[in-house]
């Protein structure tokens, strides 16, 4: 992991096991980290799994299981199990290139922020330089 692939916000949020944790997606890497804050500094990931496609904008699902990333280049949301480590299933339906995604109150609804670019990302490019 290079600290410069980590180009996403963090969501804190406290699993089933009582443990508080952060996640973050890295771009360039393509994969989630998940972070435990219950050990002292420096944080180093306590897990880090594949999701593809750039994933940005973590949210926390109300129990905390699960995880939402936005793929930016997959133009898909991943539902990612935490502790399993894995995707669970991708959501693409009308999507193209999400950015943000932002969790209702009670945990019904994902909402979704598309950018809409016109033409892809190459292998290795960040989005961020796509970005208006």
């Amino acid at each position: 992991m290079r600290t410069t692939d980590l180009v996403t916000a963090f969501a804190p949020g406290l699993l089933a096991s009582g443990v508080e944790w952060m996640i973050a997606g890295g771009e360039q890497s393509n994969t989630v980290m998940v972070f435990d804050l219950t050990k002292p500094p420096p944080f180093v990931p306590a897990k880090e799994f594949a999701v593809g496609g750039k994933p940005w904008d973590p949210v926390f699902s109300r129990d905390g299981k699960l995880a939402y990333f936005s793929l930016f280049a997959d133009s898909a949301i991943a539902e990612v199990d935490l502790a399993a480590g894995k995707v669970t299933r991708q959501l693409a339906r009308g999507l193209a290139n999400p950015y943000d995604v932002i969790m209702s109150r009670d945990g019904k609804t994902l909402f979704v922020v598309n950018q809409n670019l016109a033409t892809p990302l190459k292998p290795g490019e960040s989005a961020h330089a796509a970005m208006p």
